[in-house]
């Protein structure tokens, strides 16, 4: 916005100087000044502009410390912008006046004096509300011909006063300021609209508003951690007050921060609330994790970092065995896995058992792949498959299960007989 008001500012100075070919040989009064306006007033700085008359030479330019108060000389321009700086605690009303000087008469020549078109008006009804510990919303009357909106906010009260704060543009009527606000802190703010017709006019700055943002959320307590396979682990934890939602970061390397010191993570598990359990981990990996409240859509304080080592995978029950009992039934037996919870028995639709199958197809060997059905989950070493298709060939795979993640994969292929058959 300011990239703007600084390429219009170029723009007069280029088009607002006089013909000077034409204006030596002018011995009339030149017209008075028009549209006068404060284009922009702001931290030691009061910007007043004018449209150029067409014949005048040079601008003279006067101001008093109330509208009613003596004028005085201030300088004398051949642009039609004049830049004064303002001492604190000060504010100046201006005048101009065109002149021009008559070669012939050897006199100069002044036009009326013309004082600033009236401001847009101030807006009202102007609102500050802390939303969170680093974000304040400021609401205000949206006003009638303003292009924009200029906010000044500090956390000094005579900063803003003085027009001396920092300077935040505004875009659209109402939006909220978060520009690097710190928590528990109490800041000061004040509002002027900006229209851009055809001159830049800035209203009166509004009264001062204030508001103070809260600490900042604290970081969930009684967090803990602990692995429930080679690819899950769970975190529970006690409710923060007022929390909508939780975020999980968890890396086996080391957590990263930005430049303002916020915890990034490449991926965030957002869960409601504890416990939550975390999928699709590699196995015998050490994370770290780390988990922090969301308040009014607002991240809270991350807790210290916490950390647990994923199980190693399960190797493949040894001595699968598959026998065929009568009336198209099948029982499968196997060995003991240590630390197995139960054990998981699929088939493949296909019927064919691939006896050299690799890591990455083993780990498709779960109940969401569509070639593979989850038969049974049991926690003994047999199992009696019932119901099957006579005349089919099956592939029949068992797993040590953890939680809720199987190991790799023992197979074996079964031909059911024809009807009647052996």
């Amino acid at each position: 916005m300011k990239t703007l008001f600084f390429i219009i500012i170029c723009f007069l100075l280029i088009s607002c100087t006089s013909d000077e070919n034409g204006r030596k040989k002018t011995c009339i009064q030149p017209e008075a000044p028009r549209s006068a306006a404060i284009a922009f007033n702001w931290y030691y700085l009061t910007t007043f502009m004018w449209d150029t008359t067409g014949i005048a030479d040079k601008y003279h330019i006067y101001r008093a410390e109330s509208p009613d108060g003596k004028y005085e000389f201030v300088v004398s321009t051949e642009i039609c912008v004049y830049y004064d700086t303002i001492p604190s605690n000060k504010t100046y009303h201006y005048k101009v006046k065109a002149s021009i000087y008559c070669e012939e008469h050897e006199e100069h020549y002044y036009s009326k004096y013309v004082m600033p078109d009236p401001q847009l008006p101030t807006p009202k009804n102007f609102v500050a509300e802390a939303v969170s510990p680093r974000e304040i919303q400021l609401s205000w009357d949206e006003v009638n011909n303003a292009t924009w909106y200029d906010v000044i906010y500090s956390e000094l009260e005579s900063e803003v006063a003085s027009l001396r704060g920092n300077l935040l543009n505004q875009s659209i009527w109402s939006s909220p300021v978060s520009a690097k606000l710190n928590p528990s802190t109490k800041y000061y703010f004040r509002v002027a609209a900006t229209g851009l017709r055809w001159r830049l006019s800035q209203s009166e700055w509004s009264e001062i508003v204030s508001a103070t943002t809260p600490d900042m959320y604290p970081a969930p307590s009684g967090i803990v951690v602990e692995a429930l396979s080679d690819s899950e682990i769970r975190i529970s934890w006690e409710a923060v007050e007022g929390a909508e939602r939780y975020k999980i970061a968890i890396t086996d390397t080391e957590f990263r921060y930005d430049w303002e010191g916020n915890l990034q993570s490449n991926f965030w598990w957002v869960p409601t609330k504890s416990p939550f359990t975390i999928t699709n981990l590699k196995p015998s990996t050490e994370y770290h994790i780390k988990i922090l409240a969301v308040i009014n859509n607002f991240n809270g304080l991350p807790s210290e970092a916490f950390t647990a080592t994923t199980y190693e995978k399960f190797p493949a029950p040894n001595g699968l065995v598959a026998e065929i009992l009568p009336n198209n039934e099948v029982r499968l037996s196997w060995e003991a896995v240590e630390g197995a919870e139960r054990y998981r028995i699929i088939d493949n639709w296909f019927g064919s058992c691939r006896t050299s199958a690799t890591d990455t197809e083993n780990s498709l060997r779960s109940p969401e792949f569509p070639t593979y059905r989850i038969i049974a989950n049991t926690e003994n070493l047999s199992y009696t498959i019932t119901n099957l298709l006579a005349d089919k060939n099956y592939c029949l795979e068992v797993a040590a299960v953890r939680g809720n993640s199987p190991g790799n994969w023992a197979e074996v292929s079964v031909l059911i007989p024809k009807e009647g058959g052996e």
